[in-house]
């Protein structure tokens, strides 16, 4: 799943105020300091306007432990393993104290939101269920709190 530079592929290089470059190769896959993403997603409005890509780094083929969504050329979310950042700033906490964390999966893809499995100990625990979705109002990525 990671992303293969070859020769034959366009290389377009581009600033990005939270990843110093971004290379995006010709299968929409991008290659940036914190590592090589795969593209999975492009998020829409409901009148089909775009909202951002998908990216995540994988360590398996089913696991993932960082993820990025860029609209156009600059971060608008990311997820460093317990870290969830959006253009506000941190947008969720879960402690550091979290023994043996390993990922997150893609546990269902929609127009403007994306719910993912957390894994703990190998993959072999699953926690509850995060939610990150597209917050028209606010006109910003976060993650859905439970009421």
């Amino acid at each position: 799943m990671s992303c293969k530079f070859i020769e034959k592929d366009k290389i377009e290089f581009k600033k990005n105020q939270n990843e110093k470059l971004i290379a995006k190769n010709s299968n929409n896959n991008i290659h940036t300091e914190a590592g090589e993403y795969e593209w999975i997603h492009e998020f829409k409005t409901d009148l089909g306007d775009s909202l951002g890509d998908l990216y995540i780094k994988s360590i398996n083929d089913s696991i993932f432990n960082s993820l990025r969504i860029l609209s156009k050329k600059d971060t608008i979310y990311k997820i460093d393993n317990l870290d969830f950042w959006n253009v506000n700033g941190i947008d969720f906490d879960i402690p550091k104290n979290q023994e043996n964390f390993y990922g997150y999966s893609i546990r269902l893809l929609g127009e403007s939101h994306v719910v993912l499995s957390y894994y703990r100990n190998k993959g072999q625990n699953i926690a509850d269920d995060l939610t990150l979705y597209y917050e028209s109002n606010k006109k910003v990525f976060e993650i859905m709190m439970a009421p």
